[in-house]
């Protein structure tokens, strides 16, 4: 896993990512 040089971006990009996947998850599984 790399390593993110501003952790405060880090984990906003992982969040948006999270949202973003279970979005796809949501509308594969309707």
């Amino acid at each position: 896993m790399a390593v993110a040089p501003n952790t405060g971006l880090s984990a906003k990009q992982r969040s948006e990512i999270a949202a973003g996947l279970n979005k796809v998850l949501a509308d594969s599984y309707a």
